[in-house]
């Protein structure tokens, strides 16, 4: 709160970009360790279940299907105050749909990248496929002083996106 209250929404920004900048480094050493340990991605595609790749057979089908197209159709993080404030210290319309192509590209890769450590998981956990798989992975497979850092660093990610989401409407 207190770099919030001295910087303004630029510190709040800088911020943003480290917690970013952390993210994108973590999650793809966490995969890239994991599929090191899971045999490579070879192996992870040919020991996943089949079961694990049913979509239209799947129980709740219906249920993440209307999810997803809410989701698609009504973009309620649009609305949001922060992201609000961080749309409009975009210059020019050049300047923010560069960004929004950017941030688009980055989601992409980042789901994918989360994606291929779920099926990670599957082949190194195949009994118990736990709720937060990054923690999980971390902890069973990240050498001692990665491991921490990975802890501090979603740690912090998660203290400072509340604390500039929530604390800014308060």
């Amino acid at each position: 709160m207190l770099y919030t209250a001295h910087g303004g929404i630029i510190s709040v920004t800088y911020t943003d970009i480290f917690q970013f900048l952390i993210l994108i480094i973590v999650i793809p050493i966490t995969t890239i360790i994991a599929l090191k340990q899971a045999g490579a991605i070879k192996h992870v595609f040919t020991y996943v279940p089949v079961s694990q790749f049913q979509l239209w057979q799947h129980p709740k089908f219906t249920y993440y299907a209307t999810l997803f197209i809410s989701m698609s159709v009504f973009q309620f993080s649009v609305i949001d105050p922060a992201l609000r404030q961080r749309i409009l210290m975009g210059k020019t319309k050049q300047q923010l749909r560069n960004q929004f192509i950017i941030i688009g590209t980055v989601k992409i890769a980042l789901v994918l990248t989360l994606l291929l450590l779920w099926l990670t998981s599957i082949v190194l956990f195949p009994n118990d496929i736990p709720v937060s798989i990054i923690l999980h992975i971390a902890n069973n497979t990240l050498p001692i002083g990665l491991k921490g850092s990975t802890f501090a660093g979603l740690f912090a990610i998660t203290m400072a996106t509340f604390e500039s989401f929530y604390m800014q409407q308060a």
